[in-house]
């Protein structure tokens, strides 16, 4: 299964959501990993394989293969220490790059998660897109403040366009009304 996910044409994601199940809250593979070491370990030894596969299928990849392949690896990123570090140097441009064709809740989902490793001025117009797109308060929210961290001058157009939104003009009735 490994061996097939890993071919630059296919998509990624599901082998490594597989593997990881304690991550992802399987709760019957990962009982199985706990209480079966044998089986913790092949899950461990698969996803490293899987892993290194990936990050060697990674040039050859393009369009949402690539982007959600460098995912992954960023996530993986996380516990690997000073290899991690490396990883992310080499992963970190395709995902600069590719953040701007995701679905915009991925997207956001990808710069709140990882904002600490991706935090770039490079995404100011990226977060510019995400403003302009979504209705989603928390998008919305998230997307403010990483403008706000990069290019306070580029976020106070969103900020005032947040101030006059909906709620202050005409989302309020009676009494409670801001005037």
């Amino acid at each position: 299964m490994a061996r097939v996910r890993a071919a630059p044409d296919q998509p990624p994601h599901a082998v490594v959501a597989v593997l990881d199940a304690e991550a992802h809250g399987h709760p019957r593979l990962a009982l199985q990993a706990r209480h079966r070491p044998a089986d913790a370990d092949r899950v461990r030894a698969v996803k490293s394989e899987y892993i290194e596969k990936l990050k060697a299928t990674l040039p050859a990849r393009a369009g949402q293969s690539q982007i959600q392949a460098a995912i992954i690896l960023l996530e993986y990123v996380r516990g690997e220490g000073a290899a991690g570090q490396k990883l992310l140097a080499a992963i970190r441009p395709v995902i600069l790059k590719g953040l701007e064709d995701l679905h915009i809740d991925e997207r956001n989902r990808v710069l709140t998660a990882f904002w600490g490793q991706l935090k770039d001025p490079i995404l100011a117009p990226v977060l510019e897109k995400t403003l302009r797109e979504s209705q989603d308060p928390t998008v919305r929210g998230n997307g403010l403040t990483q403008l706000y961290e990069l290019d306070p001058a580029r976020a106070r157009p969103f900020f005032v366009e947040e101030i006059h939104g909906p709620i202050f003009a005409g989302g309020y009735s009676g009494s409670r009304s801001p005037q």
